[in-house]
């Protein structure tokens, strides 16, 4: 009985109020319209979904008359695999944090930087590649301001594998430099006894370069001799930057002796004149060597 009445009561509300009508009217015309609005939006997302299918699957079909795509695989592979094999090896973390602690501390020497601190902070694997870490360390000690160049050209050639997170210059009576880079490592592989890969790149090897004979001094009176001792070309002797500096005496043969009670700057003195004098002999016989 409450709910008839409930009913005919609405309905001859409805029937006497116009603003009832109007209001439901709106409501139903704003709802229209969103729906309709909706399904516009719907309908432009499927069309390019559509057009995105379309032109991929146009491409997939040009790709698939081609047939040198197993030869491209291949050579990806084989690049791939010599990627991986120049990252450095470690046979496990703890190897691979004193690798990179040994290419700081000559990094160091390289750049002449003096009071050298290198810390080690941690070692983690590398997400998403099994059997790889990365070594967050720090150097920091002093440095002359004309050796940043070096230092900077150094940490530029290692990179991918070692990479420079921060570098800090303090300039002052003592200027000193702090870095702190990353390193990448990988587990060794047997692989790795036959064909070792190279140290990081930006450092000369820390094995000593063997120095080359001295030449014999012409005997007095004689003619020093153009020629070569075999038919080949001599060449230079490769030059160890990590090597202490030969003295003066050692690089030249032919340097005066200092005279007793001479002052350091005749001494400087005598020793340039004596480097100038042997790089003009070995000049005019490499003019003169057919």
């Amino acid at each position: 009985m409450s709910a008839t009445f409930d009913l005919a009561r609405a309905k001859a509300e409805w029937q006497a109020s116009r603003r009832l009508r109007l209001g439901v009217l709106a409501a139903l015309l704003v709802l229209g319209a969103h729906a309709i609005l909706s399904l516009s939006d719907q309908r432009k997302s499927l069309e390019d979904t559509h057009a995105r299918d379309k032109a991929l699957f146009v491409r997939l079909q040009d790709a698939s008359r081609e047939q040198q795509w197993p030869a491209r695989a291949d050579a990806a592979e084989a690049r791939l695999a010599e990627v991986r094999h120049a990252i450095p090896p470690a046979r496990s973390d703890g190897f691979a944090q004193a690798e990179l602690q040994a290419w700081l501390t000559d990094l160091a020497a390289h750049a002449g930087m003096t009071q050298p601190n290198v810390r080690v902070e941690t070692s983690l694997p590398v997400e998403g590649q099994a059997g790889m870490w990365q070594v967050l360390a720090r150097l920091d000690g002093n440095l002359p301001p004309s050796r940043i160049r070096d230092l900077v050209r150094a940490l530029a050639a290692a990179r991918p594998w070692v990479q420079t997170e921060r570098l800090e210059l303090q300039a002052g009576q003592q200027p000193r430099a702090s870095l702190v880079v990353r390193g990448y490592f990988r587990a060794a592989e047997p692989r790795d006894a036959s064909d070792p890969p190279p140290r990081p790149a930006g450092l000369p090897s820390a094995a000593a370069t063997p120095s080359a004979a001295p030449a014999a001094l012409p005997v007095a009176g004689q003619a020093p001799s153009l020629a070569p001792q075999t038919g080949a070309a001599v060449a230079p002797a490769p030059v160890n930057p990590l090597a202490p500096a030969p003295s003066a005496a050692a690089a030249s043969p032919q340097a005066t002796p200092p005279r007793p009670g001479s002052s350091r700057k005749e001494q400087m003195r005598a020793e340039a004149k004596a480097r100038a004098a042997e790089q003009r002999r070995l000049r005019q016989a490499r003019e003169g060597t057919p």
